[in-house]
C-alpha cells in the first residue's frame, strides 16, 4: 500500500494502518509567519547572488584583459609607422586595420620586423 506524505502542520496524516488521523492544527498567523521567514530567506539568497554578480562585473570592468579596440588600433598604427614602409603602404594597411581589428592584433604580436613586413605584404597587393 502506498502512503502519501503530508506537509508539516497539515490537519490530516496517514497512520500505519492507512486510516487518516488528525494532526495538530497550525494557526493561520503561524503559517504566515513561517511563509514570511521562507520568503525572507529566499530574498537574502537572491541579494547575495546579486552582490556576487555585481562584484564580479565590477572586477572585470576595472581590469580588462584585452585592450579596447581603439587602443589596439592606435598601438598598431604607431608600430606601423616605425616599420620601414612607404607612406601609401602605411595608409593602405591602416584601412585594413580599420576594417578588421584582428589584423591589427596579429600585427602587434609579431615581434620580428621581417615577418611583420611579410605579413603586411599580403594586404598590399
Amino acid at each position: 500500500m502506498r502512503s502519501l506524505a503530508r506537509p508539516p502542520g497539515s490537519t490530516r496524516s496517514a497512520s500505519e494502518s492507512g486510516k487518516s488521523i488528525k494532526s495538530p492544527h497550525v494557526a493561520v498567523p503561524e503559517a504566515f509567519q513561517s511563509m514570511s521567514k521562507e520568503i525572507h530567506n529566499l530574498s537574502n539568497s537572491f541579494n547575495r547572488a546579486t552582490d556576487v554578480m555585481h562584484e564580479r562585473a565590477t572586477q572585470v570592468a576595472s581590469h580588462p584583459t584585452v585592450d579596447p579596440i581603439p587602443v589596439c588600433k592606435q598601438k598598431a598604427i604607431i608600430q606601423l609607422q616605425k616599420d620601414s614602409l612607404e607612406d601609401h603602404e602605411i595608409v593602405k594597411i591602416i584601412k585594413h586595420f580599420q576594417a578588421d581589428v584582428s589584423i591589427a592584433d596579429l600585427y602587434l604580436v609579431i615581434e620580428k620586423e621581417s615577418i611583420r613586413k611579410l605579413f603586411l605584404s599580403t594586404y598590399l597587393k
